[in-house]
């Protein structure tokens, strides 16, 4: 029998174009969104894929969608929660119950699915559950408050339901998409953009297909897609040319490269902690970091801190970069003055 994929929130974009990527790859499809309109074409056009019209907020109507899935098709080896919830407006213009929606279509609603949908791929012998996301889960912006908090406890929901059910055989991922997906409403709002501004539906549904279907020893949880042209952005850091920081300015290209080296040495040497909490710590670091730039970037605290192995102590650093009880040294660009840890 072929393998089941549930992917929820299937529109004209990102959720066809998955529907379509795994019913060619031989699995059926049970595709869920709010009205059966939106899925007649789908469900006409594919004959292994199949509606179940279901608003994933309510939690009386996804519990019966998952109940006719699995009487029609079995348990699932593949979770999609790509449904969402969002609304712009700052804190103080947005109605409360907004955001209690929002968080119910992206957070409640994985819950929900994942509570479901792990046991059964744990007693198969695997699956996968998929989340799709964008930067609104690493940074609050202020016309972003009825959609960014829901989005950014999505992540960390599912980065709980990673560590729990990875050792069990269940592969969960993030997939943040950071563009602006090609659809016939984007490319009327943006229309003075270039094709390669924007994002393939159909390339994004290759990239969940290949990471859903990862090999064992080499999972992922966070994967980022953006067009070759977009910033890279992070934890609140954009780097373009250069890295952008809290001051607003961008280091030249060399020292970003640099400090892009550090940071990543910083990760690997915390092992014990999460990639989440080394980002954290990158973008708390940068926001309060105000020196002033001069063609190159000056040190401080900030550095001592956030660029140094652990056993370096920042007191013990020497003005030229190197540093006692450290395994490398940090370049001279970076090594104006080394004051003691903030």
């Amino acid at each position: 029998m072929n393998p089941l994929v549930i992917i929820t929130g299937v529109g004209p974009g990102t959720g066809s174009a998955m529907v379509r990527r795994f019913h060619d790859g031989g699995y059926r499809v049970a595709m869920l969104a709010r009205t059966a309109e939106r899925l007649s074409d789908l469900e006409s056009e594919l004959p292994n894929a199949f509606a179940v019209p279901c608003d994933v907020a309510d939690p009386a109507a996804l519990a019966a969608a998952l109940e006719t899935i699995e009487q029609r098709a079995g348990a699932p080896k593949v979770v999609i929660h790509n449904a969402v919830g969002g609304a712009f407006g700052n804190f103080l213009d947005i109605e409360p119950e907004v955001l209690q929606q929002n968080f119910q279509i992206n957070v409640m609603a994985l819950l929900q699915l994942a509570r479901w949908a792990a046991p059964r791929m744990e007693v198969a012998g695997g699956g996968a559950l998929l989340v799709t996301g964008n930067t609104a889960a690493y940074r609050g912006k202020a016309a972003f408050a009825g959609f960014a908090p829901s989005k950014a406890a999505q992540r960390v929901l599912t980065e709980c339901i990673a560590r729990e059910m990875g050792p069990r055989g269940v592969h969960a991922s993030f997939m943040m998409i950071d563009a602006v997906i090609d659809l016939p409403w984007t490319r009327a709002r943006f229309a003075d953009k270039p094709d390669d501004f924007f994002i393939r539906p159909s390339d994004i549904a290759e990239e969940v297909w290949h990471v859903t279907h990862q090999p064992r020893s080499a999972w992922s949880f966070l994967s980022e897609l953006r067009p070759f042209r977009e910033p890279l952005v992070t934890g609140g850091l954009s780097i373009r040319s250069g890295l952008q920081t809290g001051t607003g300015k961008a280091m030249t290209k060399s020292t970003s490269d640099v400090a892009i080296v550090c940071l990543m040495r910083r990760v690997q040497s915390r092992l014990s902690g999460s990639l989440d909490a080394a980002i954290l710590k990158v973008n708390i670091k940068y926001q309060l970091f105000t020196a002033k730039f001069e063609g190159h970037f000056r040190t401080g605290p900030l550095l001592a801190a956030l660029m140094t192995e652990p056993g370096c102590h920042p007191e013990r650093c020497d003005g030229d970069g190197t540093a006692g009880g450290a395994r490398w040294q940090l370049p001279r660009l970076f090594m104006t003055s080394f004051a003691a840890r903030g």
